[in-house]
């Protein structure tokens, strides 16, 4: 199973003379697409992510105010997780999410520990919830919604559940055409599918 293991910015001169001018606002623009469509689902999705990283107001007046920040929370698992330590990081993670539940990074960055620590339902579980949370489906999340995708094919893969892993890896690429791994994965996850199918038929 290796080839799935490789695999997270004046002064006044007087009264002047009355008249109209005609003000042009420039309309704000998303880097991705500039459809009508997709900017109203970009403003959604951006203010659903900023609620999601506010710092929460708990009864516990004691808890420092970083200590209620589901951001800093996550950097305190970020650096658990560089060191190996990922038991820590996974506690840490699970506070930010007690705190604030719809932030998928949060999630997405558990289930890379959890699958370091080979616990690959809990990955699934994990990278299904950050999917649910990526919506609307927009740009701005493409790629985080690309190494969810792939991070759960690669648990299902753990797990031997090749289709579902196929079918995940299928979606990912799709959402990045230009992935040359991806690319790769579909066709070693296909031929494998393919020699389980020819060798049952035996």
């Amino acid at each position: 199973k290796q080839w799935y293991q490789r695999r997270v910015r004046g002064e006044s001169s007087g009264p002047r003379k009355s008249s109209e001018i005609a003000v042009r606002f420039t309309p704000r623009y998303f880097p991705s697409a500039a459809r009508e469509s997709l900017r109203e689902e970009e403003e959604t999705w951006l203010a659903k992510n900023t609620r999601a990283q506010s710092v929460v107001k708990l009864a516990d007046g004691d808890t420092k105010e970083k200590e209620r920040n589901p951001v800093w929370l996550a950097d305190k698992a970020s650096i658990f997780y560089k060191q190996g330590n990922f038991p820590a990081a996974i506690n840490a993670y699970s506070e930010a999410i007690n705190i604030s539940s719809g932030l998928p990074k949060l999630y997405i960055n558990r289930a890379s520990a959890y699958i370091v620590l080979n616990m690959f339902e809990n990955a699934v579980t994990d990278c299904s919830q950050a999917l649910e949370l990526l919506t609307p489906p927009v740009e701005r999340n493409r790629m985080s919604r690309v190494r969810t995708l792939a991070k759960r094919g690669s648990a299902y893969c753990q797990l031997d559940k090749l289709q579902q892993a196929l079918e995940d890896y299928r979606l990912a690429q799709q959402l990045a055409p230009e992935d040359q791994n991806l690319r790769v994965d579909v066709s070693l996850l296909e031929n494998k599918l393919e020699f389980n199918t020819k060798t049952i038929l035996q």
